[in-house]
């Protein structure tokens, strides 16, 4: 299955011994994406070589328990516009 993906790193100073964050992110399948995941690693270096496999893992899970996952429905939120759905804030009393 095609899939797609980016690596990437940046420089953080606070960093033990100095090394790059790195991340690497993916989507599967390019032609129909059904997930897409990430893995951040402080201090991991090349993405490539430390996130890379994390998101390898996790996709080879996803795609041998699609059907399960995708089963659960996720939680149900109140949609944007509802009162107090986008305010942190409980809606206004009913009269």
């Amino acid at each position: 299955m095609a899939a797609g993906a980016k690596t990437g790193t940046s420089e953080n100073p606070s960093n033990p011994g100095g090394a790059p964050d790195a991340w690497f992110t993916a989507v599967a399948p390019m032609d129909r994406p059904a997930v897409v995941m990430t893995s951040y690693i402080r201090g991991g270096g090349q993405g490539s070589r430390t996130s890379g496999p994390v998101v390898k893992r996790a996709l080879q899970y996803f795609l041998a328990h699609q059907t399960q996952i995708l089963k659960v429905s996720p939680p149900r939120t109140p949609s944007a516009g509802t009162p107090g759905s986008d305010s942190g804030r409980p809606p206004p009393p009913r009269r």
